[in-house]
């Protein structure tokens, strides 16, 4: 999977799952990568743009999905943003470039340097819970020098500070419109969808995943994802085993990337 080639990511969480009417909720989850308001990829916008999609249920906890999975249950879903989505986008643009900010795509053009290093230091409640001799590794410490290390990093009372970094990019916005539920559906990010699932799949747990819909070559993206599936990625929930008397409240803690397993 090339990140540098990843235009959109299309996540399911599981929220409720009611065995009497053998439905389960979830909610779908649109990330577009760089500016929602510009052309993405070889496609159209993100913004306001329409996306047939496809609910995917795989029954059985025995493997992990791929894209060679055959789901034992598939529901089509039309996304379709409501019609301010548009508004929305450009009206946050406008406003945190009226207070002098910097909106950016935010994608990496350039890697860290090879020589960069994160050290990580090592807490005595850890360092307790077994016998602990001396770190495996260089970039592991125990005892104050990892403290030491950043108060040598302080700067000098008449040091001349850089200015505030005025820049913001389009994914810190769409991450602080997640928080806000309703915005987030406004702006066409998240979908709530209810999955009609017989209770016999069901009692066996599984997997859920949303796909794009790639029986129409007019669907926005899908040249670019049948030219290259890295554009377009989706992420499976792990559903635990379900009672058909069973009504409750789903979470899934770690989403699953859909890959091709290797040979």
């Amino acid at each position: 999977m090339a990140l540098d080639d990843l235009e959109l990511s299309l996540m399911a969480f599981p929220q409720r799952w009611d065995g009497a009417s053998g439905t389960l909720s979830l909610n779908i989850l649109l990330l577009p990568v760089g500016d929602p308001t510009a052309p993405l990829g070889g496609g159209p916008k993100f913004a306001g743009t329409n996306v047939a999609l496809t609910v995917n249920f795989a029954a059985g906890l025995d493997s992990l999905p791929s894209t060679s999975t055959v789901p034992s249950t598939t529901e089509a879903f039309a996304g379709q943003p409501p019609a301010v989505a548009t508004t929305l986008f450009s009206t946050l643009f406008t406003q945190l470039t009226a207070k002098g900010k910097t909106v950016t795509s935010g994608k990496v053009t350039t890697a860290p340097p090879l020589t960069a290093r994160v050290l990580k230091s090592l807490p005595e409640s850890y360092t307790a819970a077994f016998p602990f001799n001396q770190p495996r590794t260089h970039d592991l410490s125990v005892g104050d020098g990892y403290g030491c290390a950043l108060r040598a990093q302080a700067p000098a009372l008449n040091a001349t500070l850089p200015p505030p970094d005025n820049q913001i990019s389009w994914g810190q916005i769409i991450s602080y419109a997640l928080r806000q539920p309703v915005l987030a559906q406004d702006m066409g990010l998240v979908y709530p969808v209810t999955l009609t699932l017989p209770p016999a799949q069901a009692a066996s747990g599984g997997f859920l995943w949303v796909s794009l819909d790639t029986s129409s070559a007019s669907n926005p993206w899908v040249n670019d994802f049948k030219a290259n599936p890295d554009t377009v990625k989706s992420y499976a929930a792990r559903i635990p085993a379900l009672e058909a008397a069973d009504k409750r409240s789903l979470f899934a803690a770690t989403l699953i990337p859909i890959v091709a397993f290797p040979p």
